[in-house]
């Protein structure tokens, strides 16, 4: 089975419709859909304009051009932009560490000078960083089912996401602390 025949089937299944009810909605014979479904046909473009309508997702998702549906490209955006956050408090916390006085640090109403502000600064960042890898946490935990249950998901993504983890770039956290 190809990966439009995969993923149209596996579409129309997760929103509980029959092959005889995505047929009548596109307009067309069930015997034809079914025919299409299993990869033995393929769509007229004007079929295949009427499924994202009927089955909830993107033509470039059933086409395989895409590898996210919907709901997991947000996912999966929102999962990147915490990986990035997290890497730049990391990377804060590395800089305020070794040389507050660094022309990289750009706390507003930061006194490098000030013991007690750099101690409360690092201190900051730090209770951040356990709540950000909680929330890092769960995000991955949401994510790697739902991308692993889309058919023909290429494995190095899965493998990526699974892999893919802000404390390996920093050796430096103790998470103690």
């Amino acid at each position: 089975m190809d990966i439009f025949s995969a993923r149209l089937k596996w579409l129309r299944e997760r929103k509980g419709l029959t092959q005889n009810e995505v047929a009548e909605a596109i307009g067309m014979s069930r015997p034809g859909y079914t025919k299409i479904e299993q990869g033995q046909r393929e769509p007229k473009l004007e079929v295949l304009a009427k499924l994202p309508h009927v089955v909830g997702e993107s033509v470039d998702f059933m086409l395989g051009v895409t590898d996210f549906t919907s709901k997991t490209l947000i996912l999966n955006s929102q999962f990147i932009a915490l990986y990035r956050t997290i890497l730049k408090f990391m990377n804060d916390l590395q800089e305020i560490q070794l040389n507050p006085f660094s022309t990289n640090i750009t706390f507003k109403y930061f006194d490098p000078s000030d013991p007690k502000m750099v101690e409360s600064r690092i201190s900051t960042i730090k209770d951040s960083l356990k709540k950000y890898k909680v929330e890092y946490e769960q995000k991955k935990e949401e994510l790697i089912p739902l991308l692993s249950e889309i058919p023909m998901m290429p494995d190095h993504l899965i493998d990526k996401t699974l892999n893919l983890n802000p404390w390996d770039e920093f050796g430096f956290i103790d998470e103690n602390e």
